[in-house]
C-alpha cells in the first residue's frame, strides 16, 4: 500500500490481506503546517493489480491556539474579560475553582476577539481560561481573580479628639476577604507623615490593628491629627481624620523645690516646667496625698503640711495631664 500524501509518499508491504482490514500510516506533516494538502491511497496486490482511493483535501493544523493578550478587569462581582487568540475559530471557555469548563466565547477570531463579562461571588476565585480550535488543540491560562465588593471598614480610632498621643495609634478593622495593606497618616495640616505597617494587619472581623511611631518632633503640639487607610485587594478606604491630638513626651519636673519647717509644720514652694501639674506626696511609704491639684508655670505650688515628730522621707509625685510623671524625694526630721 502506497500513501499519497502533499508532495510525498510512504509505501508499507507489511499491510494484512482479508476484508475490512486496517493499515496506518504515521506521518510528519510539519512541513504541511497551516497548509491545504491532498492525500489518497493506492493499492497494489501479489499480481500487480492496482486501485486508488478518492483523493481527499484536508486542513493540517498542528499549532495550539493562543491567547496573544488576556486581561480581566474587575469591577465589584463582574469581571471583563478581553482575550485576543491567535487564529480563527477558537472557542474560550473556562473553569472556576475545579467547576466544569463553562462558554466564554463560542467563536473568536484574529479580528473579533473574546470580550465578554462574567459575574462571580465573593471571594478568590481560581480559574482556568481554555482556548480550543476547530482541530481539537488547546491551550490553557491560570488566572486568580479577587472579588471582594466591600472595601474595609473602620471601627474606634485610638487616641479620640482632645486626648493625648504618645506614639501609639489603634483601629478596629473589618475585612473578610484580605486585608493587604494598612497605613497611618498623622502628623499637623501642613506636615503630615505616613507610616507603612504593610500586611502587619490581619483580615477579620474587628481586628485591632495598631501603629507605633516616633512623636518627637510634634512634641508639645495640641492640634495634631491622624487617620488610617487601609486596602484589599479591589479597594481603598481611608478612616475619617481625628483632630486635637495633645502630644506630650516630656514629663513634668520641679525647677525649684524649697521648704521651711516650723516646729510640726512643712511650708512647701514648688515651681513647675509645665501647666496642669497634679504634686501629690507619700511620707515614709504611705499612700500618695494631694499636695497642689493644679500648679502652673505662674502659680507655683505653695502649701504648708503638718507632720509628726521624727524623721520623714517624702516622695513628691509630679504628674501632668498626659499621664506622665516624676519623682523628687526630701527628707527632714520633726
Amino acid at each position: 500500500m502506497i500513501f499519497h500524501y502533499g508532495e510525498n509518499t510512504i509505501e508499507r508491504t507489511d499491510c494484512p490481506s482479508g476484508n475490512n482490514q486496517i493499515c496506518e500510516f504515521n506521518v510528519d506533516l510539519t512541513p504541511y503546517n497551516g497548509q491545504t494538502i491532498t492525500y489518497f491511497f493506492e493499492l497494489q496486490d501479489i499480481a500487480g493489480n492496482t486501485d486508488e482511493s478518492q483523493e481527499n483535501d484536508i486542513d493540517i493544523d498542528l499549532t495550539n491556539p493562543t491567547a496573544i493578550t488576556l486581561t480581566y478587569d474587575v469591577q465589584n462581582d463582574d469581571v471583563n474579560f478581553f482575550i485576543e487568540v491567535s487564529e480563527n475559530n477558537v472557542k474560550v471557555t473556562y473553569n472556576d475553582n475545579g467547576g466544569s469548563f463553562k462558554t466564554l466565547c463560542s467563536d473568536a477570531d484574529l479580528d473579533d476577539p473574546c470580550e465578554t463579562d462574567k459575574s462571580f461571588d465573593e471571594g478568590v476565585h481560581d480559574l482556568i481560561i481554555k482556548l480550543e480550535d476547530d482541530a481539537g488543540l488547546t491551550s490553557e491560562y491560570p488566572i486568580t481573580v479577587f472579588i471582594d465588593s466591600e472595601p474595609p471598614e473602620f471601627d474606634e480610632l485610638l487616641p479620640k479628639s482632645n486626648n493625648y498621643a504618645f506614639g501609639e495609634f489603634s483601629t478596629e478593622i473589618t475585612e473578610n476577604l484580605e486585608l493587604t495593606n494598612t497605613k497611618l497618616f498623622y502628623g499637623l495640616e501642613n506636615n503630615m507623615k505616613m507610616f507603612d505597617l504593610g500586611n502587619a494587619c490581619a483580615t477579620g472581623e474587628n481586628v485591632l490593628c495598631t501603629a507605633n511611631v516616633d512623636l518627637t518632633e510634634f512634641d508639645g503640639t495640641e492640634d495634631l491629627q491622624y487617620y488610617f487607610e487601609a486596602s484589599d485587594t479591589v479597594n481603598t478606604e481611608q478612616s475619617k481624620t481625628t483632630k486635637n491630638i495633645n502630644v506630650d513626651l516630656t514629663p513634668p519636673v520641679p525647677t525649684s523645690l524649697t521648704f521651711d519647717i516650723d516646729e510640726d509644720k512643712v511650708d512647701f514652694t514648688i515651681e513647675v516646667s509645665e501647666n496642669d501639674v497634679k504634686i501629690t506626696y507619700s511620707d515614709n511609704g504611705a499612700n500618695f496625698k494631694t499636695l497642689c491639684s493644679d500648679a502652673d508655670l505662674d502659680d507655683p505650688c505653695e502649701k504648708k503640711k503638718t507632720f509628726d515628730e521624727g524623721f520623714h522621707e517624702v516622695t513628691l509625685k509630679f504628674e501632668d495631664d498626659g499621664e506622665l510623671a516624676t519623682e523628687s524625694i526630701v527628707t527632714f526630721t520633726i
